[in-house]
């Protein structure tokens, strides 16, 4: 009596790697977007932790922070060293308050080149305006947006 081989066919074998292929194709796409829309999220968190800082800042002193190292002496929990903020995302932080309109300061976050794409680093900046006694924070202020090839500003929720 012959003995039986068992195994998969040539045929069996392609057409679990085309069904593998295909699930790839979808599933890496939407991996990479999930990826940027939580690197967006830590950004954002730093940048209103350190917006907050500011405003608080502000309402002591009557002024906006200069730079890192002003907010750095009168609030222990800043780092006068920018980049001790460094992250896979974040490349540093600095506030700022000789820029804009009267009245305002700012706070950048720095953006690590490649999180977002192929391009350089970015800069992710609230701008903080008082306005009558009421502070303003415009959170997606980029210096004229992110013309890239991945369009950055949409995982910021900006306009």
């Amino acid at each position: 009596m012959p003995k039986r081989q068992s195994g998969f066919t040539l045929i069996e074998l392609m057409i679990v790697i085309a069904i593998i292929g295909i699930l790839a194709s979808i599933a890496v796409p939407s991996y990479r977007d999930y990826v940027r829309k939580s690197n967006a999220a830590e950004a954002l968190a730093l940048l209103k932790t350190m917006s907050d800082k500011a405003i608080h800042f502000y309402n002591v002193n009557g002024t906006f922070p200069f730079r890192t190292s002003t907010i750095a002496a009168w609030d222990s929990s800043v780092s006068a060293t920018e980049t001790d903020y460094a992250t896979d995302v974040v490349h540093s932080i600095h506030f700022r308050n000789d820029v804009g309109p009267a009245n305002s300061g700012q706070v950048w976050v720095r953006l690590n080149g490649g999180v977002f794409g192929p391009s350089g680093r970015r800069h992710l900046r609230a701008v903080l305006q008082d306005r009558g006694g009421i502070i303003t924070v415009d959170w997606c202020d980029q210096t004229g947006g992110w013309p890239t090839e991945t369009d950055i500003w949409h995982y910021f929720d900006c306009p």
